[in-house]
């Protein structure tokens, strides 16, 4: 079993007994510019 097929096992497992997926969002345009990053 490769790596991916396991990451897509625990993904579905986790999908199929209602696990919450996990909140990430986007990054604010505000918090790039206060992390130094900008031109984006």
């Amino acid at each position: 079993m490769t790596l991916w097929e396991f990451s897509c096992g625990a993904e579905g497992f986790a999908e199929a007994n209602g696990a919450k997926p996990k909140g990430g969002g986007e990054i604010s345009d505000d918090r790039l510019a206060e992390l130094g990053i900008e031109g984006f």
